[in-house]
């Protein structure tokens, strides 16, 4: 499967899908769900998701390929004072997983995040033994800032769980030199009215300097337009 990925509010048609999808004993590890959820449940919850995310405190969209829902995105524990939220997503079928897709996905929610709800960060656990999505996070910009011992119960066995955090300064600024090779430092005051972006040559001497302008360029639209 190829395509665009689109990021859209959930639908009374979703109702299946939810449900399925949501009582899939397999990925209950990897959230709250202890018990199975019913279609009235699931269209309330539907019926109800049209609501702003500052009253409800959490927003979920339907990931799309060509019109095909693979997975989905979620915002909770939305803290409008300390402009904040918990991330989570879902690529369904296993076997589109591994394909970059869930990237997509969570790239296309950070900037939403960023652009439409002026969040400062971003933050998700993930349980230890989970290495393809902490791979995912950290390839996104989020960095490891604590760890938890024994922290989530998966049938018999503890997990270990590690938590990370997107702060979009800080991604800018790694994205920045992960793409370009450049050292780059930003200065800004305290109202962020002004800024300037400080670029050095890190072994890169193959740059002129009209690259680095263009790059600068990049480089400051990427810190307004994450990821993209």
């Amino acid at each position: 499967m190829c395509g665009e990925i689109t990021l859209r509010a959930l639908e009374p048609e979703d109702l299946e899908i939810l449900y399925q999808w949501e009582n899939d004993t397999t990925l209950w590890s990897c959230s709250d769900t202890r018990t199975p959820l019913s279609r009235y449940n699931l269209k309330e919850y539907i019926n109800t998701s049209h609501l702003d995310i500052n009253v409800s405190g959490q927003v979920r969209f339907v990931a799309e390929i060509d019109g095909v829902a693979v997975g989905f995105a979620d915002l909770f524990d939305y803290d409008a004072h300390n402009r904040r939220a918990g991330v989570g997503i879902l690529v369904y079928d296993k076997e589109l997983r591994g394909k970059g897709i869930g990237s997509a996905i969570l790239m296309k929610l950070c900037e939403y995040a960023r652009a439409v709800l002026s969040l400062h960060q971003l933050s998700a656990s993930v349980s230890e033994h989970n290495v393809a999505s902490l791979r995912l996070f950290e390839r996104c910009g989020f960095e490891r800032c604590g760890y938890k011992k024994e922290w989530r119960l998966n049938g018999s066995q503890w997990e270990n769980v590690i938590d990370l955090q997107l702060l979009f300064f800080n991604s800018f600024l790694n994205s920045f030199t992960n793409i370009t090779g450049l050292s780059s430092s930003l200065i800004v005051d305290n109202s962020f009215s002004s800024f300037s972006l400080v670029v050095g040559f890190v072994n890169r001497p193959a740059f002129s300097m009209d690259a680095i302008f263009t790059l600068s360029a990049i480089g400051l639209q990427a810190h307004y337009n994450l990821f993209w």
